[in-house]
């Protein structure tokens, strides 16, 4: 008997080897643990995400965003339902020549809901928050951060959606969303992100 189970080690252990130096994991491994860095060409960013999270992009799709971040595998999304308590950060921008949509969409008389001003990479941004509908019917937080970066001529609209049923603390999420926007950093033109 003993001899069975050295020989099935034998070779179980080299394919598991194998795997793991071809860049496989098991699946029983999980989620990375930590933090990650991304760095998009496309956005002329770089920012620091929750490894476990999972990136997406908007291969011509317009109802993703440009760039994304998702606490649950948005890819399957299609096959398994969107798990209760999750969260989202979109990236996505637009051309701005001179500035005049972040002025449009930063102005108070636009929105009801109140402005929070801060910074992202060194630029102004304006913030604005809310629920999408009450906690009863099964609204989500949403939050959109909007900057402007004349270097690329470009608006920026960084946001987050999270939900959290039944108590809807959504305060983890938003500690994610915060170190997102702390550490997101627009390239100049010269650099790689």
């Amino acid at each position: 008997m003993a001899i069975a189970s050295s020989r099935a080690s034998l070779i179980l252990f080299p394919t598991l080897l194998a795997l793991l130096l071809a860049g496989c994991s098991v699946p029983w491994a999980g989620r990375p643990r930590g933090e990650a860095v991304l760095h998009s060409l496309a956005c002329h960013c770089r920012l620091i995400y929750p490894a476990s999270w999972w990136t997406t992009g908007n291969p011509g799709d317009p109802s993703r965003p440009m760039v994304g971040l998702d606490s649950f595998d948005s890819l399957d999304a299609d096959h398994a339902p969107i798990p209760a308590t999750y969260a989202s950060i979109g990236i996505d921008w637009q051309s701005d020549p001179i500035g005049q949509l972040y002025l449009t969409m930063t102005m108070r008389d636009t929105s009801s809901e109140p402005a929070r001003h801060l910074t992202v990479s060194g630029w102004p941004a304006t913030a604005y928050a809310h629920w999408t509908a009450p906690l009863s019917d099964g609204g989500y937080y949403e939050e959109h951060v909007y900057f402007f970066v004349p270097w690329y001529q470009r608006l920026y609209d960084v946001w987050l959606h999270a939900a959290n049923p039944p108590g809807h603390d959504v305060s983890a999420q938003i500690r994610v969303f915060q170190r997102v926007l702390s550490t997101f950093t627009v390239v100049l033109p010269t650099a790689t992100p």
